[in-house]
């Protein structure tokens, strides 16, 4: 993409981003961790940028990056299932009661903003690889944006705050 153009704008931006973000070195990429090749690795990406691009395009890079790197913490917590994809729509059947707003609260989930999908795809695909990685929400596994209050927050540990969104971990957890 020519660099004028908005989506050259943002993959320059996150090109930044990813050059100041710490990549973990010596360790399993999630793709890897996860057996994820071909057909199984499209499937999780299209997962991970959808959830990025519905919960968090209107956010700084920080914030959906945050937001892929939520779901991919719950993916090796033990807790949640172990695919992407099932993470994403977990409870999505179930109207308002799902771990992702997008998938469950009854409005239709079509991407009208390109330039903010293929921005989503490429961070997914980074996140994915291990290129990408935010120490401030290693282990984070919850978010919510900062209008709504949520009970479960009391038994949650605050670890960054991105554009309206606050990102948590249980404290209970090792």
């Amino acid at each position: 993409q020519p660099a004028g153009t908005t989506q050259g704008r943002l993959s320059s931006a996150l090109r930044a981003r990813l050059n100041g973000l710490s990549a973990k070195s010596g360790l399993e990429t999630p793709s890897k961790r996860l057996g994820l090749s071909g057909a199984s690795l499209a499937r999780a990406k299209h997962c991970l940028a959808s959830a990025i691009y519905f919960e968090a395009r209107g956010e700084p890079l920080d914030g959906q990056i945050a937001v892929g790197q939520v779901v991919l913490n719950r993916v090796f917590t033990g807790f949640y299932p172990d695919d992407v994809c099932a993470v994403v729509y977990q409870n999505a059947g179930r109207f308002r009661s799902c771990q992702f707003t997008f998938a469950c609260d009854g409005t239709p989930s079509s991407i009208k903003e390109p330039e903010a999908w293929t921005l989503a795809e490429t961070m997914a695909s980074e996140l994915l690889s291990g290129a990408l990685y935010q120490d401030q929400v290693a282990g984070a596994t919850h978010f919510h944006a900062i209008y709504v209050h949520p009970v479960w927050t009391k038994e949650m540990q605050e670890k960054a705050k991105f554009g309206s969104h606050i990102f948590y971990r249980p404290k209970q957890w090792p």
